[in-house]
């Protein structure tokens, strides 16, 4: 498949998440989809527990988008360099409890590598910068 068309593929699954799209990203996971957050630990493993995720990340941080920066297309593999932002109103769930809504704002840089077998997604792995995002979020002590 032409670079082009996995670069916008891959914007589309950005695109759709911001939107609360969960049909668009239902359609767009292949067989077999493995979705990775290296930030928090979380790996979910086909399309019912990936849209179930990132259903709570919108329920905690309804206007939570991303914002590419940056795409690298090598064969099946994309990379993205995005900045997530939005404002936690709701409890979102942080390891071993739950981080009640705060009310503040956050932005934090991520990498997303993810694998495509033609216009499916077949893997994402998520890095996102979860420390800075919590400290902005009021849950840890800022950076000196």
């Amino acid at each position: 498949m032409a670079d082009n068309k996995l670069d916008q593929l891959a914007r589309e699954s950005i695109d759709a998440f911001n939107r609360s799209d969960w049909d668009a990203i239902r359609a767009m996971l292949g067989p077999g989809y493995v979705y990775e957050e290296t930030g928090t630990g979380r790996r979910c493993e086909g399309v019912d527990e990936t849209l179930a995720a990132l259903q709570a990340w919108k329920s905690a941080i309804p206007d939570g988008r991303g914002e590419v920066l940056r795409v690298v297309v090598d064969g099946d593999t994309v990379v993205l360099e995005l900045v997530w932002r939005g404002t936690q109103t709701g409890p979102l769930a942080a390891g071993a409890g739950e981080l009640p809504a705060s009310g503040r704002s956050f932005e934090a840089l991520a990498v997303m590598w993810t694998q495509w077998s033609g216009d499916q997604l077949v893997s994402e792995r998520h890095h996102i910068d979860v420390l800075s995002m919590l400290a902005q979020l009021g849950a840890l002590p800022a950076p000196a």
